[in-house]
């Protein structure tokens, strides 16, 4: 195991060096070992593809299975000895694409269809048959079939499966009537209509026998015949190349040493010769042979080539699979680096290339020559004028064929590289990196520094100059401006202030493209710079735009070559929205995915091929022959997982049970080129949203029960193509998800509904009899109120009559109180004995009585009756401090609480007033103290009023016509009807009954 590895290691090796040494332009293939590290495969017998794609490969220890990124051992739990046994025998049906392989020892033979494995039983009428290393068939009627049963070659076995035919032989093809059938050093050619009509022919043991289209040839004594019909045309010897004719010269002598011709897939042959594969092609009746790769090892025992792609399957016996893919790039790549490091590559006439590096390349003759004179030569700076080719060498711009100076720059030996040009106005702008000339032009043969940008760029470096209308557009590692030279007028285009840019490439007649250094691709219409955006890659670093005939993009990045359609990638980009983009890698053909840029040739486009240069060498190809892998093929489902338990499929897909919570899904499809490049997504079909998927398994949760359609699509950027597949998945119900349950659910829904009915009808019922007898206690609640409101509506008529009434008798009251003052005035007025202190006092003390009657009126609850207790308290408190300042005088008033009238209560006060006011005036002349005692009591339906004094009294018959008061006295009780009786003896004392 070990020797093997070395082996391989050491052929790689030599393969990478014989590459690196070629100085002449070669198709670029891309050759990968298949194989695995872990558990390399040992000794592959063959491989095959079936119709998804997938190479099959059978060795010694078991199948394997290769999707273009992984390589999976198959191991299948119904048929555990197709991984330890030996594989030996892999072919494909023809016909309907089913893979068939057989296992050694057991001799068991299997069928892949759809990416599922099963048992392959000829006997139960399976139509295919073998040859070589493909299955085809032959309908058969009754007299063939019994030619064929006595076929007079030995050793050769025939198999009839139904109405066809399979031959053990070494060769078997069928071409119009004729059946021929080589085994060893003997051709059988059987007509097949017309039974007795069969010849031999003799080979040679190692004689070629093969077919290329409807032709078969047979090789013999150095040259190749065809054989037509049963006539070898020895008389013609068929045409062939000089290494074909070698292998069969040698061959005569058997000294082919390990060149070998080797039969592939199909009516694919190969000729192995010196460590490299070359296919054996039939051009213009003559057979040649083609480069397809170098292989560093011996031992390829078969090679499948699949058509479609492009790749080429070799087995070998010790290191795997080879994987080769022919793809439309070619390169020139050196041994040396200096020439392999390009950055300006031109078209200068119909046939040749020529780069600022310093060689020149014959398209046509494929002739290769360095340019050995400019040794000090600026790499990235290529010229185009008066349909000449200049390079910059130092100071002067030489032309490449005869080294004739255009421009001499020559300043005291100091010189700067140039980085740009263009024609315009009539004259040449060279734009360098000079700090103090960074514009230049030539006018009449002279240079001249553009003074103008010399200040407006100052500090700015110059990467290119770009003639646009009137203007020059110069890109800058500080943005990108727009100069009109001849107003000397410059601004910075919007949007590119401060990009690093280094290329303008022309859209149309309105816009045009600017490549930038960090910042990707940006497209300028309307004065207005847009971005454009990649939808599924970031755009970082663009060098150089081509567009081809047939309206593609191509863009030279770090990251690969980008491709998409013109028309596309302008309409998303100036409606904001990202574009779909193909990138080629090393995977598609690439020598290396980073292109260079900052050149004044980044690129080449003739209209016939499109170019451009790169870190090891240059690249070019035919657009119309380079083919974007749009991915086509079927994808499958290797393994559903239900909480861990894989879950095989049914007729109707995959059936999930009840219990299950998340779906693991593993698929699988063949895609063997940059995966990048397409974008996989899945979705149910109960939801709307597609969800991308990263790498070869997704999860989902459990939909509700029922059939559901899981789709995976897989869509190819930059082409506009998609492939989506379908999958039945049949999720077993929950008991909450089946029929019966929801008519359980209905059921009692409908008795929940009924009983719920009756019960409302029979809460109905009650609420309402209990609304009937609220409405009837709200119907005499309501006669109550409405009767109460009757009665109020009575008592506020009455109330109001009332209150006319009182303030009627309020002004007639005032009225007569008036009229009394005025009364009390007029009689003490007619009296002159008083003065007019006393006269004012004592009229005071009159009012006073008044008012208290008022006063205890508005502070009651009642208008018409006053409280006769808190009457005669409140009247004796106020005369006892108007007389506070003579006599310390006691005044003792004992009345019940009883209500008093006003015409009652007015002439009280008025008499209490008067015999309270004269007691302390002129009871007591000699005394500071004494005592008035005031008592009002009930007498059957009368009232008693008693007051006295323990003063001096008064001698009646003396006072009578002098006093006021006392005559005041007797007027009041006669306004009570009051009987009144005086006692002046030693004391005073009045008693009023009324």
């Amino acid at each position: 195991m070990l020797y093997r590895i070395l082996r391989l290691i050491f052929w790689h090796i030599l393969l990478l060096c014989l590459a690196s040494n070629a100085q002449t332009a070669t198709q670029v293939t891309v050759p990968l070992w298949i194989n695995d590290k872990d558990n390399p495969m040992v000794t592959t017998r063959g491989c095959v593809q079936d119709n998804d794609g997938f190479l099959w490969i059978a060795t010694e220890m078991g199948l394997y299975r290769y999707d273009g990124l992984k390589l999976e051992k198959v191991i299948h739990p119904k048929y555990p000895n197709i991984q330890i046994e030996r594989i030996k025998q892999i072919t494909k049906d023809v016909r309907s694409g089913e893979v068939l392989f057989d296992t050694y020892p057991s001799r068991k033979w299997f069928s892949i269809k759809k990416g599922v494995i099963s048992r392959f039983d000829a006997s139960k009428g399976d139509k295919v048959v073998m040859r070589d290393n493909v299955y085809s068939h032959i309908t058969v009627n009754k007299k063939l079939r019994k030619t064929l049963e006595d076929f007079p070659v030995p050793k050769v076995d025939i198999a009839f499966i139904k109405n066809n035919i399979s031959f053990d032989a070494q060769q078997f093809f069928t071409v119009g009537k004729y059946l021929y059938v080589r085994y060893v050093n003997t051709i059988k050619i059987i007509n097949t209509t017309e039974l007795n009509d069969s010849e031999d022919l003799y080979i040679k043991k190692n004689g070629l026998f093969f077919r290329i289209g409807d032709k078969l040839f047979v090789s013999a004594n150095g040259s190749i015949y065809e054989l037509r019909g049963t006539t070898l045309l020895k008389n013609k010897p068929v045409t062939t190349d000089g290494r074909l004719q070698s292998f069969l010269l040698r061959s005569l002598k058997n000294d082919t040493g390990n060149d070998r011709f080797i039969h592939g897939y199909k009516d694919d042959y190969y000729l192995f010769s010196d460590g490299s594969v070359y296919v054996v092609e039939y051009v213009n009746n003559r057979l040649q042979t083609r480069f397809v790769a170098f292989t560093g090892i011996a031992d390829i025992n078969s090679i499948y080539h699949d058509h479609d792609r492009g790749i080429y399957f070799m087995n070998t016996i010790t290191a795997g699979i080879l994987m080769v893919k022919e793809t439309g790039f070619k390169t020139l790549r050196f041994s040396d680096y200096k020439l392999d490091i390009n950055y300006s590559v031109a078209k200068i006439d119909m046939h040749s290339l020529y780069s600022a590096s310093g060689w020149r390349y014959d398209l046509e003759t494929g002739y290769l020559e360095e340019d050995k004179y400019f040794k000090n030569s600026n790499r990235s700076f290529l010229m185009k004028y008066n349909s000449k080719f200049y390079r910059q060498d130092t100071t002067v711009l030489r032309n490449i064929d005869n080294s004739d100076i255009l421009w001499d720059n020559n300043d005291g030996g100091h010189w700067a590289e140039m980085t740009g040009y263009c024609m315009h106005g009539g004259m040449l702008w060279v734009s360098t990196r000079h700090p103090d000339r960074p514009v230049m032009y030539l006018r009449n043969g002279k240079t001249e520094i553009d003074i103008f940008l010399a200040n407006a760029l100052k500090g700015i470096c110059v990467t290119g100059l770009f003639s646009w209308k009137n203007k020059i557009v110069i890109t800058t590692e500080k943005g990108v401006y727009e100069y009109s030279p001849f107003l000397q007028r410059i601004n910075a285009v919007q949007g590119l202030e401060s990009v690093y840019a280094r290329r303008i490439v022309r859209n149309d007649e309105g816009s045009y493209w600017v490549c930038c250094y960090g910042q990707g691709l940006y497209l300028v219409s309307g004065g207005k710079a847009w971005h454009v955006k990649g939808r599924n890659a970031a755009i970082t670093t663009t060098h150089a735009v081509e567009t081809d005939r047939l309206g593609n993009m191509w863009i030279s990045t770090n990251e690969g070559l980008l491709s998409g359609v013109k028309s596309a990638v302008i309409q998303n980009t100036l409606e904001g929205k990202a574009v779909d983009l193909y990138r080629f890698t090393t995977q598609e053909g690439l020598v290396t995915n980073e292109f260079n840029g900052g050149g004044t040739h980044p690129s080449v486009n003739d209209g016939h091929i499109i170019g451009f240069p790169n870190m090891k060498g240059f690249l070019w190809f035919h657009p119309s022959e380079l083919k974007k892998q749009a991915f086509s093929e079927d994808i499958i489902i290797d393994r559903v997982l239900c909480e861990g338990e894989a879950i095989m499929p049914g007729k109707a897909g995959y059936t999930i049970t009840s219990n299950a919570g998340i779906i693991e899904v593993d698929f699988a499809y063949a895609y063997y080129f940059n995966r990048d490049n397409l974008t996989i997504e899945y979705r149910l079909e109960k939801q709307g949203r597609w969800q991308k998927i990263t790498g070869n398994n997704f999860s989902f949760a459990r939909t509700c029960g029922g059939m559901e359609k899981l789709y995976i699509r897989i869509i190819t950027h930059g082409t506009g193509k998609s492939v989506t597949r379908e999958f039945d998945f049949q999720f077993e119900s929950r008991y909450y998800e089946t029929a019966w349950f929801w008519l359980g659910i209905l059921l009692f829904a409908l008795l929940a509904a009924y009983f719920f009915f009756r019960m409302g009808l029979k809460i109905h019922k009650s609420r309402e009899e209990a609304l009937k007898e609220k409405v009837a206690e709200k119907t005499r609640e309501l006669r109550y109120a409405i009767e109460q409101l009757t009665a109020s509506r009575a008592e506020i008529s009455k109330s109001l009559i009332e209150k006319e009434t009182l303030l009627k008798e309020i002004h007639h009251r005032v009225k007569n109180n008036l009229q009394l003052v005025i009364s009390l005035l007029n009689i003490q007025s007619r009296r002159h004995n008083n003065s007019i202190e006393e006269f004012l006092s004592k009229g005071r003390d009159r009012i006073m009585a008044m008012v208290l009657i008022h006063q205890h009126l508005y502070q009651s609850q009642s208008i018409e009756y006053v409280s006769a207790k808190s009457y005669i308290e409140n009247l004796t408190l106020s005369i006892l401090k108007s007389h506070s300042g003579s006599t310390d005088i006691t005044i003792n008033v004992d009345a019940p609480d009883i209500e008093m009238n006003l015409e009652t209560a007015i002439p009280m006060g008025l008499i209490v007033n008067e015999f309270v006011s004269n007691s302390m005036k002129h009871g007591f002349p000699d005394k500071n103290t004494g005592e008035i005692t005031i008592c009002l009591d009930t007498m059957n339906d009368k009232m008693r009023l008693k007051m006295q004094d323990n003063g001096v009294g008064f001698d009646p018959g003396t006072t009578k016509a002098k006093t006021f008061g006392l005559e005041l006295i007797k007027i009041m009780s006669t306004q009570l009807n009051a009987k009144l009786s005086v006692n002046s003896v030693g004391h005073t004392k009045f008693v009023l009954v009324f």
